[in-house]
């Protein structure tokens, strides 16, 4: 017989639809509170996700999402026939939180200050290093990603359109052919027969001047920035940084303890003269020039060509995160920065998260040859190249001819969802935004009016099943920037139907 569910006080719920924070980060930081403080005890079932949605005037993909959360980090379980009910056996951060919840400090601020010693119970508390300490300051919903394919959601191509029947076949193909040798551990570098694949490809399509040799295949491109980080940064060095810029790059610098300077972006990206007195003691500089993540813009011939004459002056280096580089609707691609750099100063990084799928979790970088050696000591030293029958199977998806295909399909695909994303836009929301960087990439950013606030379209947004990230998120709040206020719509991996239906649900906000 199923237990009926325990009397809620809702008292123990504070939502307020004022605040920029989604409900549903309100609703888990409520029940995690209760549990932690002991007013929800081990075993208290939960009402139904449909009765709370409803006894809080919610969504129930509100209540659902803030339950699967603290399911998976085990305040919550949830059985089938049983229901929801609070863990018997709690994390041992509820237990040190209830502890100390007499005098209002947290597990974290009491970990700094107090001594095993001095912390009740049998917990010992470790103290970090300058790495382990700078994650503390980490929101983690900037590092993870969702697998909800919700309208909007930025950075995710085309999956429905991936041709798994190939790629299937090239897999089994893969398998039945592999070796004992294939099985053991590969290059740290990566597979050699990929990283010509992957050169050829840069020559002949991007324009970046390498040999084989020079690519070194990672696991995406985190793990490349970290790699960098360690081999030409010092402590203190500065790097300067796109503002906005990409959020997880910005994380890379910051936790590796480089002191970012904010160089503003305008229409023709990152301006290097505008760093002022910082670019001469900058060691680094992070871009995205082909389709500027988030703005989406690009840069000109004009200002490479100056950002390479200030690397060779300073002797310092690029980072060229080659972002969105393979889809153009307007023009043809442009090639890369790479490829204009005759002193040899940039570090080129690509992925295949958007041209073949997210999940597959393989990265490249180009390496200058002055860095070539120290390159592939770090490898071999931080981690191993990803699985060596799926850089197999994607070598056999290049050679094949299926990559230059499905990159030319991927476009006629990208761009119908594009288009209807615009036309859309232009037809119903003109009044409140208007559209930037929409020639590329798989986003386009809208400025709003200064009537409208972007966190709190994105939180009416989200209460809507729609992913839409605020344009303020991608900026500190002291740094000078035009482009402060707007919204980023990822259109590729929804079909047009479902883009003019989102849209549609979307008007009442505005």
């Amino acid at each position: 017989m199923t237990k009926t569910a325990s009397f809620l006080d809702l008292n123990l719920i504070r939502l307020d639809r004022r605040k920029s924070t989604p409900l549903t980060q309100q609703l888990y930081e409520s029940l995690l509170l209760a549990i932690q403080s002991g007013q929800l005890s081990a075993g208290f079932r939960l009402p139904s996700t449909r009765e709370l949605a409803l006894q809080l005037s919610v969504s129930r993909t509100t209540v659902i999402n803030a339950f699967e959360q603290l399911v998976a980090e085990g305040y919550l379980a949830s059985v089938v026939g049983q229901g929801t009910h609070v863990s018997l056996r709690l994390p041992e951060e509820s237990l040190m939180a209830r502890i100390q919840r007499g005098d209002q400090a947290t597990t974290r601020d009491r970990a700094k200050e107090s001594k095993p010693s001095e912390l009740q119970g049998k917990t010992a508390v470790t103290s970090l290093s300058a790495f382990g300490q700078s994650l503390d300051e980490i929101d983690i919903n900037n590092l993870s990603f969702s697998q909800d394919l919700k309208p909007f959601r930025a950075g995710v191509p085309a999956l429905d359109e991936f041709p798994i029947d190939v790629w299937s076949r090239i897999v089994r193909n893969c398998w039945r052919t592999v070796n004992r040798q294939d099985l053991s551990y590969g290059d740290a570098v990566g597979w050699k027969p990929l990283r010509h694949a992957i050169a050829s490809y840069l020559r002949g399509f991007r324009g970046v001047r390498c040999t084989d040799e020079q690519v070194m295949i990672v696991n995406g491109t985190q793990q490349a920035f970290d790699i960098i980080n360690r081999l030409v940064l010092a402590e203190g060095d500065q790097v300067l940084f796109e503002s906005p810029g990409y959020s997880r790059a910005k994380l890379a610098f910051q936790v590796a303890g480089a002191p970012l300077v904010y160089v503003p972006v305008d229409k023709h990206g990152l301006d290097i003269s505008k760093a002022g007195a910082a670019s001469s003691a900058a060691k680094l500089v992070y871009v995205t020039p082909s389709h500027q993540e988030p703005m989406g813009v690009t840069m000109p011939i004009e200002r490479r060509m100056q950002l390479i004459e200030w690397a060779n002056q300073n002797r310092a280096w690029i980072v060229e995160d080659d972002y969105d580089s393979e889809f153009r609707y307007a023009h043809r691609p442009i090639p890369a920065l790479q490829g204009l750099d005759t002193g040899n100063r940039t570090i080129y990084v690509g992925s295949f998260s958007k041209v073949v799928f997210p999940s597959l979790g393989m990265g490249y970088v180009v390496v200058p040859q002055t860095l070539l050696d120290g390159f592939q000591k770090a490898l071999a030293l931080v981690g191993r190249p990803p699985a060596k029958i799926d850089q197999i199977v994607l070598t056999e998806f290049m050679e094949e001819g299926h990559f230059a295909r499905h990159l030319r399909r991927m476009r006629t695909v990208h761009e119908s969802r594009r288009s209807a994303l615009v036309d859309m836009l232009n037809e119903h929301l003109s009044h409140a935004l208007q559209i930037v960087g929409a020639d590329a990439g798989l986003h386009c950013t809208a400025i709003l009016n200064d009537r409208w606030n972007d966190k709190s379209i994105a939180v009416q947004a989200a209460e809507r099943g729609i992913v839409l990230r605020p344009l303020s998120a991608f900026l500190e709040s002291d740094q000078p920037s035009e482009f402060r206020n707007g919204l980023i719509f990822g259109f590729a991996c929804s079909t047009p139907s479902q883009i003019r239906g989102a849209i549609r649900k979307l008007l009442p906000i505005f």
